[in-house]
């Protein structure tokens, strides 16, 4: 679904459908990199202290990571885990120490 803020740059009159699809195009491309940049500083600074719960943490990580995919910076599973483990309280330390030594290949 497309914001009204969207819909009233890319919708101009009588424009063809491809012509609005191909300005939402360009509008996402133009915004790609300042996108990834954003996506990136948030999923390299989110903490568990940041998050309501441990599931909400892990959740918010997957997002980003999916949402950073989508702009052509893939997250792997292990780098998912390892910022999974970088953002827990020192409390989790020993959990943190045995999923670094159990990483996938």
């Amino acid at each position: 679904m497309l914001s009204d803020d969207l819909l009233t740059r890319v919708l101009e009159p009588d424009s063809t459908a491809h012509e609005a699809w191909t300005r939402i195009q360009n509008s996402f491309l133009n915004n790609k990199g300042s996108g990834a940049a954003a996506l990136e500083h948030e999923f390299n600074n989110l903490t568990l202290r940041d998050m309501p719960s441990l599931k909400g943490y892990y959740q918010r990580l997957k997002e980003l990571s999916d949402q950073l995919n989508d702009v052509d910076c893939p997250v792997n599973d292990k780098r998912l885990i390892l910022q999974l483990v970088r953002g827990l309280p020192t409390e989790y330390d020993s959990l943190g120490a045995y999923i670094n030594q159990t990483l996938p290949t």
